[in-house]
């Protein structure tokens, strides 16, 4: 009989020792699972910063390429008109001494004319 009520005290405090280390196990299981659930935060969090910092980065490369862009394009405009102008000029030269030869032209005419009267 005292070999049983041992046995059975041995099994009862086995089954309390497996309870005790079930619980504590399961409670380091929730800790660990709390401070994965962190940690996985922590770095969506910080992967999300990073994103937006690209993202910003590209669009500030962005605005810059294009700035650089309409400035060229203005200074290109700008060459560009100032060629038409410097035609223009020398247009108008070379029509002024087209006129003034032409002139001359009709004077000598009308000078052989009149010697030729």
């Amino acid at each position: 009989v005292l070999q049983r009520q041992e046995a059975a005290r041995q099994v009862k405090e086995q089954r309390e020792a497996h309870e005790r280390e079930k619980v504590k196990i399961s409670a380091e299981a929730v800790e660990l699972n709390r401070s994965l659930k962190s940690k996985v935060a922590r770095r969506n969090f910080a992967a999300e910063e990073e994103r937006g910092r690209l993202f910003v980065e590209r669009q500030r490369r962005a605005d810059e390429w294009y700035k650089e862009r309409m400035e060229r394009e203005q200074q290109e405009t700008e060459a560009k008109a100032r060629d038409i102008a410097a035609l223009a000029k020398k247009e108008k030269e070379l029509l002024q001494r087209l006129a003034r030869a032409q002139a001359e032209q009709a004077a000598s005419i009308d000078m052989l004319q009149e010697a030729l009267i």
